[in-house]
């Protein structure tokens, strides 16, 4: 298949949308919890703070592709870890919640294995949006646009916008990060 493409973005596009994606399962499911309310709504702030013209670098726009590009096939996949993290985290915190037995000692128990297995989701989770995060930004498409190509007035402007850009993506990283350790 041969179609135009959008362009090479230096930024994932599909970032803004998987991070949204997750605080609507997250809502939908554990909303009406503490942790899932604080989840959902870390989550659509943070998509709210990813969401501005910054992510729209692009090069080589309109030019005809046959396939998926590595960067995207590498992006898509962090994006279906992400989400699988997310869900797992979502699941442990639903089934921490739903713990209704009545004796103590079989409560203790209980809880003792449901909060085990939180940690090992929180773990997962936290492993995860580090690798979804390293695999936003395009390398090749970085090295293309600070390349010797580029004359050095556009291209000292470029690594500027471009750091800041990457500064706020770390920002949400740690906060992101933040949010799952605190549950």
């Amino acid at each position: 298949m041969n179609i135009s493409k959008r362009g090479d973005h230096l930024f994932a596009a599909g970032l803004w949308k998987a991070i949204g994606d997750v605080a609507h399962s997250v809502r939908s499911r554990i909303g009406q919890y503490s942790e899932g309310r604080v989840l959902a709504n870390a989550l659509l702030e943070f998509q709210r703070d990813l969401g501005g013209s910054e992510f729209d670098v692009t090069i080589n726009q309109g030019r005809p592709v046959t396939g998926s590009d590595a960067h995207s096939l590498m992006f898509g996949l962090a994006v279906r870890r992400f989400r699988q993290d997310m869900e797992a985290l979502v699941f442990a915190l639903e089934h921490r919640r739903g713990i209704d037995e009545h004796d103590q000692g079989l409560r203790t128990e209980a809880l003792m294995q449901a909060n085990s297995a939180l940690l090992t989701a929180k773990q997962s989770a936290t492993i995860t949006v580090g690798r979804f995060f390293d695999a936003v930004v395009d390398r090749d498409v970085l090295g293309q646009i600070l390349g010797d190509e580029s004359n050095a007035r556009v291209r000292a402007g470029a690594q500027g916008q471009i750091e800041a850009t990457r500064i706020k993506l770390g920002n949400v990283r740690h906060r992101i990060i933040g949010v799952i350790a605190q549950m």
